[in-house]
């Protein structure tokens, strides 16, 4: 846990011991975390209270991440010996491993910012990965990290914005006005 994130820390009591991390402002309350206790961890634990969040799980040699649904709160992974360290600051692990800057992020950030697709995963040191977002995340010595894509953004399917914002404003003027509102086509 490292950083400058407001970050909670909750040890289970009783059972198999488990640690765990809410990384940035959330509305967790150590009663919600003792709720959690030993049992397995509901899959909307990144967006179950608000805030900008992630939640860490270390139970023995497995550590279980879910990482926040709009990646507002970073979580990073490197390899460290023959297991995983795992981080909310790139640049702390980076210096863990002694992990140069990695130029064809930095070269992307520079001259294509606005193409995400370009730099997924990636961060800006090399061998320090970037989690992707609103997935829970199961690291273990000696295997590859595990991703589950818990949420996605769901497609607006209704009528466009303006659609919709006519339709409303027409409804509060007509309710307002106590009549019918004649619009400009």
């Amino acid at each position: 846990m490292t950083g400058m994130t407001p970050a909670q820390l909750y040890r289970t009591e009783g059972g198999p011991a488990r640690r765990l991390f809410v990384l940035g402002p959330s509305g967790a309350r150590l009663a919600d975390l003792k709720a959690l206790g030993a049992g397995p961890l509901p899959a909307d634990l990144a967006w179950r209270w608000p805030g900008a969040y992630a939640v860490v799980s270390e139970a023995g040699h497995e550590t279980v991440i879910f990482t926040d649904p709009a990646a507002a709160q970073p979580v990073y992974v490197s390899r460290f010996g023959s297991g995983w360290a795992w981080s909310s600051s790139a640049r702390l692990l980076a210096g863990l491993n002694r992990a140069p800057v990695d130029t064809r992020r930095l070269v992307t950030a520079v001259f294509a910012p606005l193409l995400p697709a370009l730099v997924a995963g990636r961060s800006y040191f090399s061998g320090v990965e970037q989690l992707p977002p609103g997935a829970r995340i199961r690291l273990a010595p000696g295997t590859a990290p595990q991703i589950t894509n818990l949420w996605l953004p769901q497609p607006d399917i209704g009528p466009e914005p303006a659609g919709r914002f006519r339709v409303s404003a027409t409804a509060q003027c007509e309710a307002g006005f106590g009549g019918s509102v004649v619009g400009h086509p």
